[in-house]
């Protein structure tokens, strides 16, 4: 069966305005794991996730925290949470850790919450049909291709690739982006599968012609 071809006229995509610079700034990245890929159109509207958007809004992280979900499940009992510049994965949290979760946020030391490294990169494509089409369909198709490219390099071992909710940018699909240096992505395509991996595995650089911006960066500062 032939796959189907999707292009930029297919889903109204934006494909003349400039990438960079489209990135919101924020300088920290938390993740839910949630073990699915059906986010309601508004992630942060249930769960464990509207719970964390209330406690963030009362505190001074307004502006610079983002919080989205992705496909990985948990490890055991309670939520697990990936945390980017960080490069961590904090486990089993419930709602009675979110205040020390928070003093992490803030930059505080906590030894109350289980810790773990994360061991690879971890990119993460945007698929969330129930926010935007166009992300819908051209994630899973993204996500694929990655990691069959990978198997056929010998590196499907090498970085951990999972579908996210909303990252922004539904205009510029396919989104993406890459952790640990949290380089930003639109307008990827399956045909870019391979670039992509040459530019942030081998040779650990951006892909320039479709980088939207980095973690930490303003819009001004994604431009320059």
């Amino acid at each position: 069966m032939q796959s189907e071809t999707i292009t930029t006229n297919d889903l109204n995509i934006d494909s003349t305005s400039p990438l960079p610079g489209t990135v919101k700034f924020y300088d920290q990245h938390l993740v839910v794991c949630s073990g699915h890929t059906d986010w309601p159109s508004r992630a942060e509207s249930k769960g464990f996730l509207a719970e964390l958007k209330l406690a963030t809004n009362e505190v001074v992280l307004q502006g610079r925290l983002r919080m989205t979900a992705c496909e990985a499940a948990s490890k055991g009992k309670g939520t697990d949470i990936l945390l980017f510049p960080q490069n961590v994965r904090i486990c089993g949290l419930g709602f009675n850790d979110i205040s020390e979760l928070l003093r992490v946020l803030l930059g505080e030391k906590t030894a109350s919450l289980r810790t773990e490294v994360l061991e690879r990169p971890v990119w993460l494509v945007c698929g969330h049909r129930n926010r935007d089409p166009r992300c819908g369909r051209c994630g899973p198709g993204i996500q694929a291709a990655i990691q069959v490219h990978l198997a056929k390099l010998g590196l499907e071992n090498a970085v951990d690739v999972w579908r996210s909710s909303h990252l922004g940018g539904h205009l510029l699909a396919g989104v993406m982006v890459c952790y640990p240096d949290g380089n930003l992505y639109g307008r990827v395509t399956e045909q870019d599968v391979p670039a992509l991996i040459q530019a942030e595995l081998v040779e650990q650089n951006p892909l320039t012609h479709l980088w939207r911006g980095r973690i930490g960066l303003t819009a001004d500062e994604q431009i320059a």
